[in-house]
């Protein structure tokens, strides 16, 4: 039921003209509290659907600052503590790249509200949530702005593309590419551009001698 629930309002968030006060006033309390009480776990089809249906409503949904704020991001915060199942800290860094995504956010939230937590994921223990949140980083740094992208969060980055586990490796490196427009000239010169010439030398070199 729970699972037809998430299918259900994901084909809502895709009807044109959906007013925000029915997105943010029925749907998002629905997901939320659906998450909130569900452990995510890899291969819980549940969990995929209302994750799926919950990152959908955060960027597109026309969500509040006022809902972002007050009810998305205490969930988020929530699901990040390092007590957690390994599958809430990555159901965490889902969140957090949908919140910087979201309509509605802007640089200000991002890094009054969660830059902290997301720097703090990036050397967390299990390396599943290294690499989700590697990927996440590119979203959070294109809301930053280039200035404030440029310093802690591209320093991050820049760590997790010499993680010792390829899968990390792999979410830093496409990251990287992808900010290679949204940081400052001189990141992109002295740092960016030099991680991503060694990692393309890494692969060509791994290619030869095998």
């Amino acid at each position: 039921l729970q699972a037809a629930a998430a299918q259900c309002a994901l084909a809502l968030l895709g009807v044109a003209g959906l007013p925000p006060a029915a997105a943010e006033d029925v749907l998002l309390p629905a997901l939320l509290g659906v998450a909130a009480a569900m452990p995510c776990e890899p291969g819980n089809a549940l969990s995929c659907e209302c994750l799926r249906a919950l990152l959908a409503l955060v960027v597109g949904g026309g969500l509040s600052a006022r809902a972002l704020e007050g009810s998305v991001l205490p969930l988020a915060l929530a699901k990040g503590e390092v007590s957690r199942p390994a599958g809430e800290r990555v159901l965490c860094c889902r969140l957090l790249g949908a919140l910087a995504r979201a309509e509605n956010a802007g640089a200000a939230f991002v890094e009054g509200g969660f830059l902290g937590r997301a720097l703090a994921l990036c050397q967390d223990t299990e390396h599943v949530v290294r690499a989700v949140m590697a990927e996440e980083l590119q979203p959070i740094c294109v809301a930053l702005g280039a200035d404030l992208a440029s310093g802690a969060p591209l320093q991050e980055l820049l760590e997790l593309a010499a993680d010792e586990q390829p899968e990390v490796r792999a979410a830093a490196f496409a990251s990287s590419a992808a900010l290679l427009g949204a940081v400052t000239a001189a990141a992109r010169r002295d740092s960016l551009e030099p991680s991503i010439r060694m990692a393309v030398a890494s692969c060509t070199m791994e290619l030869e001698t095998s």
